[in-house]
This record gives C-alpha cells, sequence and structure tokens, in this order.
C-alpha cells in the first residue's frame, strides 16, 4: 500500500501513476470515487455523501489488497489521523504501507 502525501498541486496524482506503472497497482482517490457519485470538481459532499465515498474507498482498497495487488491512496493533504487508518488497515490485511511523500513550494501549495 502506497500513501500519497503532499499538498493540492504538488505532483502526488503524477507520482501515484508513476507508482501504478511500476506495480501494477490500483490507484484509489476520493475525488474520483465523488466524480462516480455525480460531484463535479474536487467538490467535498455533505456528510452523508461523504460518509458513502469513505465506505466506497475501503471497499476499493479492500478488494485491491485481497486480490494481491498494491493500492496506492491518492487523496489530498491527509493528516496523520488519516494516515495512521489506513497504516491501521494495511496491518489488518498483513501488508506493508509506504508515505510517499510529493514536495511543492510554498507558493504551489497556497494556490
Amino acid at each position: 500500500m502506497y500513501i500519497m502525501r503532499g499538498c493540492a498541486g504538488s505532483g502526488k496524482s503524477t507520482r501515484a501513476r508513476e507508482i501504478q506503472a511500476e506495480t501494477g497497482g490500483t490507484i484509489v482517490s476520493r475525488d474520483i470515487i465523488r466524480q462516480m457519485l455525480g460531484a463535479e470538481g474536487k467538490t467535498i459532499l455533505d456528510t452523508k455523501g461523504e460518509r458513502r465515498v469513505t465506505k466506497i474507498e475501503r471497499e476499493l482498497i479492500r478488494n485491491a489488497l485481497y486480490r494481491g495487488g498494491s493500492v496506492i491512496i491518492d487523496n489530498m493533504n491527509l493528516d496523520d489521523r488519516q494516515t495512521a487508518k489506513y497504516a491501521d488497515l494495511a496491518h489488518l490485511q498483513g501488508v506493508a504501507y509506504h508515505e510517499v511523500w510529493a514536495y511543492a513550494d510554498l507558493e504551489t501549495c497556497l494556490r
């Protein structure tokens, strides 16, 4: 499991695609799940909608790990609590996890 970390615009998704090409892994992104549910762009849904996104995200991660594949979690601005939840899930599934930081200058992060 790879957990992408960094600010918006730092290159997380680009690096996630590179990791996917290297490992054949599955990219799981809350933004993509929201779009699948009808949200436009990077819109945050209401509480009920975000709970649904979380449920779908967890199932996608579990299914990919169950199949024995790598998972690349490509979400924005993961804080330590969120990262710990993914790490716990990796531990429960018996797989290693790696935090992958994407760095950008302050001006890029503030846009």
